[in-house]
């Protein structure tokens, strides 16, 4: 009878372990929505747009920034590899400088690559995770170079491109920049084609016109979103592995019994 007892409590308790794990589980899942486009298109713009309507974001320039802030590991590679004239007074990054750089030197943009890549990808991931424990239905993750980099397109469950004409884009760039029409060019051509990325996308916003058009288009966009079912598969997924376990689990203790009966 106690041993009985025995297999009943251990029963029990696998149950309700496994029904634990279930709810825990149940709530970190997601799907991850990319958001990308071509350098001064207004993807900035967009993420904002979408942090209005309350969708979170992993913002790849924010944590960019962040991987480069003085005194971490990235900063002194960077320190050491480009020379200390690409400072600022203040011991930051100069962003501008650098970006002049690498933009017309394919070798040293490597080089930058090869130093912040990692450092911002990592960073990213631990991001996604504490949205992902929070139980949201989507993230966006804004990315500039998703395309160009490759690594995160697979996890992607939709792709957004925010998009706009040729002469807008490279006015915005010059007036932004404070550069030549020659450089912006060059910084232009160093990214895939817009019209490339296009092609790869689930939703095109085009930022050509006003803010109020490209806020509709944002709106359209979050509508389909959110009917979406992506993250409710996961979780038919991990149900079934869970009811699987546990099946087995009883199968075993069942076995068990009848083995010491």
């Amino acid at each position: 009878m106690r041993h009985v007892c025995r297999l009943t409590t251990a029963h029990l308790c696998r149950v309700i372990f496994s029904y634990s794990l279930f709810i825990t589980i149940n709530r970190l899942n997601m799907f991850l929505v990319g958001l990308t486009g071509g350098i001064a298109t207004g993807k900035s713009t967009v993420s904002k747009l979408f942090q209005d309507e309350g969708v979170p974001v992993v913002d790849a320039d924010v944590i960019a920034r962040k991987v480069v802030e003085p005194g971490r590991a990235a900063w002194h590679d960077i320190r050491r590899v480009f020379g200390p004239s690409m400072f600022l007074e203040n011991g930051e990054v100069d962003r501008v400088a650098l970006g002049r750089l690498v933009f017309s030197d394919e070798q040293k943009r490597r080089q930058l690559n090869k130093i912040t890549h990692n450092r911002i990808q990592r960073l990213m991931i631990w991001e996604t995770l504490k949205l992902l424990c929070q139980g949201h239905q989507f993230a966006i993750l804004d990315m500039p170079l998703l395309f160009e980099s490759g690594a995160a397109v697979d996890y992607m469950e939709k792709i957004i491109v925010v998009s706009c004409e040729e002469d807008i884009q490279l006015s915005r760039l010059m007036e932004r920049s404070g550069q030549s029409e020659d450089e912006c060019r060059r910084r232009i051509d160093s990214q895939l084609a817009l019209s490339t990325k296009r092609q790869h996308a689930h939703f095109v916003i085009e930022n050509s016109g006003s803010r109020l058009e490209t806020a509709q288009q944002v709106r359209r966009v979050l509508s389909v979103l959110r009917t979406n079912r992506a993250h409710w598969r996961l979780r038919g997924s991990l149900l079934l592995l869970v009811i699987g376990c546990v099946s087995l689990t009883l199968w075993v203790m069942w076995q068990r019994s009848l083995n010491h009966g």
